[in-house]
Parts: structure tokens; sequence; C-alpha cells
């Protein structure tokens, strides 16, 4: 009986129990702590919030379970689950656990764990830069509560030195063991330095004893450059934690804030002896430049790549670009700039990556000077420049694929405007208006306008003479002396890139300056010049040409114009004789005479020879997309001209369906349509007007409004702002400025439509990518 009587009270006294899921885990693992409770259904029962170290609380949980014993009495069974988050390495204690049962307190022990770092190292888990800093933090002194200390790595530094700034978050343990979630640490404010994000895992750095009484660090990291000389502020940090009111797991949490003190650093400058100038403040320790070259297949229509590395230690992200000397003659574009940050150490460093496209503008060799990269050496206290050697660069006249080796076809002979479009350049809006107003007045205002023009014509005017040599170099040497002050530049052989600089194109300097040799020849040469009306017309052609150049007077413009009409139809029917275009586009110069069949056809666009000879010289130039562009601007104005339609079909044929719609060619001309339905339009209302059967002339009418209706979506269609990719794999960017991203790469010959332009640059959309690239890669239609 007795022993049935003892049996009964044990069974009814509470039992505790508490465990963990684990006894080892790493940095970031899952820790469960499972409390159970066994008592009496009648009694309270309640779990004191355990203190923890080492560990972040992330939930809890808790289920009881009631159980009959015998006729009156049950028991019930409580559970509570923690679930923390191993925050630091070391030995994480949960306890000792305590549990109030009724009016009773009962003791469960204590649990730990054994936390490593990630990959089973031991250690507080930061490099051994930030554990340095960490462990010359000094000591809070008899603060009883939290404090928050900024720790930089250096009170004085040299400009562009890396500056690391370590907030240090001092938590007795007492407090530390009472909180149910991460303290988070606000950085301090910087004004006027550059920084980069922690480089290193938040949680307990540390654990000391100060004065008997143990504290947690908390630390948070940031590395800092600062951009100027002087006294860099560095402002208070934040730490920013919540206390339970209670030890019930369901008490309110209030919150609370500790700042710390403002600091200062001091920047020192970087020492003026040695300095270069100019200077553009690099700093770094350990640095190497190199230049690599992708020559590929460099030549005319193609393009290098030069790129240009610097790796070292420092603020990589404010490394500028090295200096290049380009030689002349070459067009480069800047590319993207790659930025690769490696962390070594706690030190910043990496790999910066500057890329240039390099295009030639002829055949030739071009020598690209040693680059060099001036910069601080923090290491040595010293200003330095690193060289990486020459580059050569050979510049052949190369075709794509099977067209390598295929010829430049024959040019054609001048053919001069039609008619229809020298009509199509006098068109004004006011006559469309009155032609689709007014068509039973038409005939008569057409009868009495021409009846006009024959009378003025013999008597109204008189030619202007021809003006002399003399009054045309004059003219001739005052657009030069606008242009290039300076005298020695100007009359000796460096003309052209005299021109060049004063923002004239190549092809237009070039050009000016063997005409200014012609002309001195025929002035003061000995024996002068037997074709003074082709010299005539070639300068001409070059004053229309220079910039600025149109701001002559209307008479002399006139008599300028009328000589070079009058010198171009001269050439045409002599039989014998040639112009200077053909006479290079004959010797092979194809770039030179490409450059006098464009300004040509931008002073004569009616006329399709000049735009076809044009192709021609740049297809024996290699530059085939730019072919492409002139002859079908040839095909435009002369759709039924087989030798211009051969030439876009065998030696330019599109690249792609895309290029081949947008470069389509109609069979007749816009004016062809326009006078066509004019005629009908006109016809038709003027039968309706006298006719005894007026309804018969309506459809003749409708069909000519139709017609009408056509030539206006040709013109519509010629008219888009649509043109060619003239430069192999060019990089499409997100903004118009070459150190942009490159969103893609548009091949060449790519036919691309042209949103709008801003400064040199186009913003260019093909299919679903839109982006910009430099007005020079690309060819308008």
């Amino acid at each position: 009986m007795n022993l049935l009587l003892a049996l009964a009270v044990a069974i009814q006294q509470p039992q505790v129990a508490a465990t963990v899921n684990r006894t080892e885990a790493e940095v970031g693992d899952e820790i469960v702590v499972t409390i159970s409770v066994t008592a009496d259904g009648g009694v309270p029962t309640e779990v004191l919030v355990p203190p923890f170290s080492g560990l972040d609380l992330i939930g809890t949980k808790q289920s009881t379970v009631f159980t009959l014993m015998g006729v009156r009495g049950r028991r019930k069974e409580t559970t509570w689950q923690y679930r923390f988050l191993a925050a630091a390495p070391g030995r994480a204690v949960i306890g000792p656990i305590r549990v109030r049962v009724g009016s009773d307190v009962i003791d469960a022990g204590e649990l730990s764990v054994t936390v490593t770092a990630v990959g089973g190292e031991g250690g507080t888990g930061f490099h051994e830069r930030l554990a340095e800093i960490i462990a010359a933090a000094p000591d809070p002194g008899a603060a009883d509560d939290v404090t928050v200390q900024i720790i930089p790595s250096s009170d004085t530094i040299v400009l562009g030195e890396q500056l690391d700034l370590v907030v240090v978050a001092w938590f007795p343990r007492d407090v530390r063991s009472r909180l149910r979630t991460r303290p988070t640490l606000t950085p301090p404010e910087l004004q006027g330095a550059w920084t980069y994000p922690s480089t290193a895992a938040l949680g307990v750095a540390d654990t000391r004893v100060v004065d008997g009484r143990r504290y947690d660090l908390f630390v948070h990291h940031q590395v800092a450059f600062p951009l100027t000389a002087g006294e860099l502020r560095v402002g208070h940090a934040t730490v920013s934690y919540s206390l339970p009111l209670r030890t019930s797991i369901l008490s309110r949490e209030m919150p609370r804030e500790v700042q710390s003190k403002d600091t200062t650093v001091v920047v020192l400058p970087q020492p003026l002896e040695g300095m270069p100038q100019p200077f553009t403040g690099a700093a770094a320790r350990n640095l190497e430049f190199t230049v690599t070259v992708d020559t590929g297949d460099f030549g005319m229509g193609n393009a290098s790549t030069i790129t240009a590395k610097v790796t070292g230690e420092g603020n990589v992200s404010l490394w500028p670009r090295p200096e290049f000397r380009w030689p002349e003659g070459v067009r480069v574009y800047e590319g993207r700039t790659a930025v690769d940050i490696v962390i070594e150490n706690g030190m910043i460093g990496g790999t910066k990556t500057f890329t240039y496209l390099v295009a030639p503008e002829s055949t030739g060799t071009y020598v690209i000077p040693p680059a060099s990269y001036r910069y601080f050496a923090l290491d040595s206290g010293r200003h330095v420049q690193a060289t990486a050697p020459q580059v050569r660069l050979v510049a052949r006249a190369v075709r794509r694929g099977a067209r390598r080796d295929v010829r430049p076809p024959p040019i054609m002979a001048r053919r001069g405007a039609t008619a229809l479009e020298d009509l199509r350049s006098r068109i004004r809006l006011w006559m469309l208006g009155l032609i689709a107003g007014l068509p039973p007045l038409l005939a008569f205002l057409a009868r009495v306008g021409v009846a006009i023009r024959r009378r003025r014509k013999p008597a109204g005017r008189t030619p202007a003479k021809s003006p002399a040599l003399e009054v045309l170099e004059q003219e001739f040497r005052a657009n030069l002396e606008r242009l290039v002050p300076d005298m020695d530049a100007r009359e000796g052989d460096g003309l052209p890139a005299a021109l060049r600089a004063a923002g004239v194109e190549a092809p237009v300097a070039i050009h000016a300056s063997r005409v200014r040799d012609r002309l001195w020849q025929a002035l003061y040469g000995p024996e002068g010049t037997s074709d003074h009306l082709e010299l005539r017309a070639e300068v001409h052609e070059v004053l229309r040409a220079l910039p600025g150049g149109r701001h002559r007077s209307r008479r002399m413009v006139g008599a300028a114009g009328l000589v070079g009409a009058l010198g171009m139809i001269w050439a045409g029917a002599a039989s014998a004789q040639s112009t200077t275009a053909e006479q290079l586009y004959e010797a092979g110069a194809f770039r030179a005479a490409a450059d006098s069949f464009l300004i040509r056809a931008s002073q004569q666009p009616a006329d399709p020879s000049q735009w076809f000879n044009a192709g021609a010289a740049l297809f024996g130039a290699g530059e085939e997309t730019a072919a492409r562009v002139a002859w079908v601007k040839a095909a435009r104005v002369a759709p039924r001209n087989g030798t211009v339609r051969a030439a876009l079909q065998e030696l330019v044929p599109p690249v792609d369906s895309h290029a081949r719609a947008n470069t389509w060619i109609a069979p007749v001309t816009v004016m062809e349509l326009a006078l066509v339905g004019t005629i009908l339009w006109v016809v038709g209302w003027l039968t309706y007007t006298f006719s005894a059967r007026p309804w018969r002339a309506l459809p003749v009418a409708a069909f000519g409004l139709v017609v009408a209706c056509l030539a206006g979506y040709l013109h519509g269609r010629y008219t888009e702002p649509v043109g060619l990719v003239m430069v192999p794999n060019v990089s499409v960017r997100e903004a118009p400025y070459g150190t942009a991203l490159a969103t893609t790469r548009f091949a060449q010959g790519a036919a691309v439509r042209i949103e709008r332009s801003e400064g040199a640059w186009l913003l260019v959309r093909r299919g679903g990518y839109q982006g910009w690239v430099l007005s020079a890669e690309v060819g308008r239609l």
C-alpha cells in the first residue's frame, strides 16, 4: 500500500525536460530547443524566457495536450519550441532554463551548442585586417548600458588611401541575453568620400570581460576613400534594439536607440614633388598597366579593338582613363568601361578595363605611341608612371566574303537631272493646294505661266558674266583665312590637318587643298591652265562644301553656280576630256574620288550618275555599305536604270530581309506618279466641266486621285528616317556617351530607324532593341 501511495505522489509531481536538436552547427544554421512540462491539469505553467548568447531568436511555438487520469483527475503536457539562428562562431549557451509551475520554479539546467564559421573553420569569421581593428577597440569603461564606438583604421591617411570605419556596439551580457532579435547598426554619414559596402558578416565579433562584467561586441564594417584633402567628418553611428518589458514570450518590447560620438580623420594631400602635369589624382598599390590589341581584319570598313587594363589595390571605380596619343587618320570611339572589384584580406582592389574602337580613314600603317598611366604609388609614397609598349596597326583595303576580289564597276557618264526632278524641286505646297482645290483653273494657270516664262526668259535676265579666276581666288582665300587664321598652316602642306581641326570633314579638307594648288598654278604658274571652266566648277564645289561657305553675296553665288553648270555641260560634251574625280577613279584613288563625287551629288541630288559614281568609288575603297546607300539614292532617282539595279543586286545585296524591305525601290519615281495623277485629276475635272456627259469623267478623276495618293505614299516611304549600319558589330549604348553600357550590337549593313539625334549621337531602333550610336556609324538613306 505504501508503495502504491508513493508511486501516485510521484506521478502527480511536475516533470520538466529540455532538449536541443543539435550540439554542433555552422554560422547560419537553425537550432531548435524543445522544453516540455508535464503537470496536473489545473496547475498553470510558464517558461521563463531563457537567456542565450551567440544566437538569434527567430520563432516560438507552444502546444498543450491533456490526458485523463482515472475518473476525476487529468494531466497536461505543455511543449515550448524555440527556434534560434547561429549568429557567430563560438560556444552558444542557452539557459539556465527555468519553468514556473504554480508557485514553484523548476531549474532544467542549460544547453550549449558549438558554432563554427562556414566551412568548419573557427575564429570570428572576419578577415585579419578587420580583426586587428576590432582588437584595438578601447573598453567601454564603467558603462552599465549599451555603448557605441566608431573606430577608424587610422586617424591620418593620404588622399587616395583606403580608410576602414568599424562601428562597435558593446552589449552587456545581461542585456544581450534579453534580446529576441538581432540589433541593427546604422553606419555613420560620410560627405566627401567614396564608400564601399560592408565586406564582413555582421554579428557577435568578440566577447570581453571588463571589470568583471561580460560584454558581447556587435560590429559593422565600412570602407571609404576620401575625395579631397582636409578633415573628413565622420558622423555618428546608431544601434537600434528592443528589450521585452517582462519575461513572458508574449511580452511587449520597448525599442531603444544609442548613438556614438562624431569623429574626424585627417586626409593629407599627395606630395607635390614629382607630381606630373596634368595629373588626374589616381592612387594605387602594386599597379599593373597592360594594353592588348585585337587587330582581326583591320582595314577599310573594319575596326580594331584596343583594350587597356589597370590592375592593383585602391579605389578601382575612380581610376581615370589612360593617356593615348592617337595618330592622324584614325577614328577612335571610347567603348565600355568595366570594373571588377576584388577584396583580399580586407583591401579593396581589382581591375578596370577600358576599350577603344579604332577605325582607319584610309589604308596605310598607323603607329600608336606607348601609352602611359600616371598615378601616386601608396606603397612608396611617390608619383610614378606605368608605360605600355607602342601599338602598330596596318590598314588594308578589304571587303567581306565572296566579293573580296570583285572590281568596282565602270563609272557612269553625267546625265544631269531629269525634267521631272527639276520640276519637283520647283513645286511648292501652295501649288499642290491649287491643283487639288481648283482643277478647272489649272490648265489656264499653267498656260499663262508658260507664256510668261517664255516671254521673260530672253529679255528679262541677262546672263551674268563669268567671274575671273582672280575673283574666285580672293573669295577662296577669304574662306580659308576665316577657317585657318595661321598663314603657315593655310599656305603650306598642313592645310588638310588645319581644316580638319576647324571642323571640316576629311574628304572636303583634302579636296580643298588639291583645288588650292590647282588654282595657284592657274594664276601664278608659268603655263597656267587651259581648263578654266572645269577649275571654276571645282572651286565652286569646295566653297559650297566649306562650313559657312554659303555666307557669300547672292551675285557671287549665282555667278559661281552658273560657271559650275556651264563647266559641267562643257565637260560632258567634250568626249576627250574628263574631270578630276574621273581621273582619280581611273587612277585607283577611290577614296579621294568618292569625296569628289559625294560633293557633286550633294549639290545635284537629282542626278543619278553622281550617286552611282560615288557608290562605285566607295565600293572600290572597300566601303560596301556606304556604296549601297549611294546606289539606293541613285535608284530612287532612276529606278529603271539597269546598271544601278545590277550593282545593287549583284555587288551589294542586302544583308537580311529587314534591310531589303527598308531599301525597296519602286519601278517608278515619285514625280512620275505625281505627274500622272495630276494629269488624270485635271483632265477628269476639265472633262466634267465642259463635257456634255460629265459623269463619265468622274472615274478618271478618281483614278488620278488614287495615283496621287500612291505618289504621296512613295514619298513618305522614301523620306522615312532610315539608315544602314556602316561599322561591323557596332555597339548600341543605353546613353549618348562613349562609356555607357552597350546593350546589344548591330551587324554591318543592318537597317535601323533613326528616332532622334543628340549632338554626334543618334537614337536608333531595330526590332525590339533601341539605343545610341554615333552618327558617323550610320549612313542615312
